[in-house]
């Protein structure tokens, strides 16, 4: 049976009345898994998901040039070695750079690559027992473990 809902406990029928009551559409009755307007258009809108940390790597140590791969890193973020938060005198705005932005967004607002330039970091911080951690504005966060030297 290719029937996408068991006939046992519902109809493809009763699936499509239930689709047009609930405001989804008669797309959304033929494909249940595709949401539609009240007026039959398919809609979608790019959310943002959590940001992700995949990989830190230390460019330099003096300054300290950290690079962050991952997903939906916004540029905005504030962030913190262990439990010291960064603050602007470490870490100014201007020094958070997207190297390789998103193409989802348009404009940018998220980075796949950030590069961090970090002055007078903390000598422990490379010992590779510290984790880094971004904080967006939304108050979502993403950890990763920086690097030994």
């Amino acid at each position: 049976m290719t029937d996408a809902y068991p006939t046992a406990f519902i109809t493809r029928a009763q699936v499509f009345r239930a689709s047009i009551l609930w405001g989804y559409g008669r797309e959304a009755a033929i494909n249940p898994h595709k949401r539609c307007n009240p007026d039959g258009q398919a809609a979608t809108w790019p959310i943002p998901g959590y940001p992700q940390i995949f990989v830190v790597r230390i460019i330099s140590k003096t300054p300290l040039v950290l690079e962050l791969d991952g997903r939906n890193l916004p540029i905005d973020s504030k962030f913190k070695v262990g439990s010291t938060p960064i603050d602007d005198t470490k870490l100014p705005p201007n020094d958070v750079v997207g190297v390789e932005m998103d193409e989802l967004w348009n404009p940018p607002r998220f980075a796949k690559t950030l590069k961090l330039t970090i002055k007078n970091p903390d000598a422990a911080w490379t010992n590779g027992q510290q984790t880094l951690e971004l904080t967006t504005s939304s108050g979502f966060s993403a950890t990763c473990k920086i690097p030994a030297n």
